[in-house]
């Protein structure tokens, strides 16, 4: 048996980007989550990460458009995707996102006047389009 979820804590960085694809809405934007540690020489040490999120179904329409704003702290559940391609000069790339879809994952916005906390039941039959992340 293998699980693949992935679990964030952070600050959005931008306003999510809203798209239409052929299984409906789809969002996509980034978290910073930071990272505090003293180094072997006693200095305090910041660090951030980036993570790419992508969001589909209902719940771009239930949280995703009324409540992620960038400065937001978000809290989120999804599956680690990563897409492999070449770019125009031949070189190897790869992005690295968090899928966050209808079923078995969650958005739940964090502090401010309205927490928000948005799952929804695995429908019977519902292909991942894989074919729609952005990249």
């Amino acid at each position: 048996m293998s699980v693949n979820k992935s679990l964030i804590l952070g600050n959005i960085v931008a306003d999510p980007e809203l798209k239409e694809s052929p299984h409906g809405k789809l969002a996509t934007f980034s978290v910073a989550t930071n990272e505090s540690y003293t180094n072997k020489d006693g200095v305090k040490v910041n660090k951030a990460e980036y993570h790419n999120i992508v969001v589909y179904g209902k719940l771009v329409e239930a949280v995703v458009e009324n409540y992620v704003k960038k400065g937001n702290e978000l809290y989120l559940e999804g599956k680690i995707r990563t897409k492999k391609w070449e770019d125009k000069a031949g070189n190897k790339r790869s992005s690295t996102y968090i899928v966050v879809r209808d079923f078995d994952d969650k958005i739940r916005l964090i502090g401010g006047k309205k927490d928000s906390t948005i799952k929804t039941e695995k429908p019977e039959s519902n292909p991942e389009p894989e074919d729609d992340l952005p990249f």
